[in-house]
């Protein structure tokens, strides 16, 4: 489906307070981030994740170890960005021309 027959909150009739967001940072959710259709995009990083999973995996059936959380952070962190052209505060964020280059 393309995404803009259904992402139009202004049918709805909202045009104002409405903060619309993607998640995993496909193409096209970046795409429609630069067309100003959505405000944010988390990106994910499936093959990233999967590898750091199966060396967490082995770490633990070897000697019982967990990742330790990411720096700053409470939990480990497999790899995530939160892609935006809008500034954020105390968030870490890309904006779409790097999103563009590893979204899939």
């Amino acid at each position: 489906m393309e995404v803009t027959k259904w992402l139009k909150p202004s049918a709805a009739g909202k045009t104002q307070g409405v903060t619309v967001a993607a998640f995993d940072g496909s193409c096209r959710g970046v795409a429609a981030l630069k067309k100003g259709m959505i405000s944010v995009d988390v990106q994910t990083y499936p093959a990233k994740m999967a590898e750091l999973g199966i060396r967490a995996a082995v770490a633990y059936a070897k000697n019982k170890s967990i990742p330790k959380p990411s720096p700053g952070l409470t939990y480990f962190n497999p790899g995530i960005a939160l892609v935006t052209d809008t500034d954020v505060t105390d968030i870490n964020s890309i904006g779409s021309d790097e999103g563009s280059k590893s979204c899939f």
